[in-house]
């Protein structure tokens, strides 16, 4: 075998004996790079906490996004919640203080002595009791009498309602003028009064009287006049002679 021959065999065996060791020692021949094992294996971990990370980086940012959207509606709702209750709460307690003032209204109108129901009433039974009136107007004792107010304009309007007014008198109490009609079988007459209301539950009448046309006025109650004073003379001194 002649020295050429013997060469390339040689150069054929080195590079099985050294592909032999290269696939003992290393990784990745086919792909022309050459990585120690050691090196694979801890590129191959780094590339897993690379990408364990990456993940919970992705799951943080999602947290984020849903949080940041849950966050408008929520926002919204609270808001619309706490419209909707303060707009509740207000329409309770308004309803509330209208039916509160409209039992009021109610109840003194009806059942307080001050009430202008409750004082008509108390005027009209008066009249009907009192032997002058009866007189007047023609009816015998415990006749009922039909009492209203003034009459209306309109023709179609079957109330009539009472003529009352209030004011404020010098000595501090309030105090109703009140004018109404009575009627009987026979006759016609028109009442007026005004009453004093020294508290809610303790009211007085000043006068009530009844006109019937033609008659002289009645006094059912006559106004208490005020006292004359004594004449002091001029600057507190009587002049002129002493009267026995």
């Amino acid at each position: 075998m002649s020295v050429r021959t013997i060469r390339p065999t040689f150069r054929i065996l080195n590079s099985a004996i050294r592909t032999q060791s290269l696939k003992k020692n290393f990784i990745g021949p086919k792909s022309g790079i050459f990585l120690p094992a050691y090196s694979f294996l801890g590129e191959r971990n780094f590339h897993i906490s690379s990408i364990r990370i990456q993940q919970q980086q992705n799951q943080q940012q999602q947290q984020q996004q849903k949080k940041n959207r849950s966050t408008g509606p929520n926002l919204f709702l609270r808001i619309k919640n706490a419209v909707t209750f303060t707009a509740s709460t207000a329409l309770v307690i308004g309803a509330l203080g209208l039916a509160g003032i409209s039992l009021y209204l109610l109840f003194s109108e009806l059942f307080l002595p001050s009430g202008d129901t409750t004082t008509f009433n108390h005027a009209v039974t008066m009249v009907e009791k009192d032997p002058g009136a009866q007189k007047l107007l023609q009816i015998d004792p415990g006749t009922r009498l039909k009492a209203y107010g003034e009459a209306t304009g309109d023709k179609w309007t079957r109330n009539r309602p009472l003529r009352t007014s209030r004011r404020i008198g010098k000595d501090g109490y309030e105090r109703i003028l009140m004018r109404f009609h009575v009627e009987s079988d026979n006759q016609v007459g028109v009442v007026s009064l005004e009453a004093v209301d020294k508290t809610v539950f303790d009211q007085e009448f000043a006068y009530v009287y009844l006109d019937v046309p033609g008659k002289k006025r009645h006094y059912i109650i006559s106004p208490q006049l005020p006292q004359k004073t004594q004449n002091t003379g001029f600057l507190g001194v009587k002049w002129g002679p002493k009267s026995n």
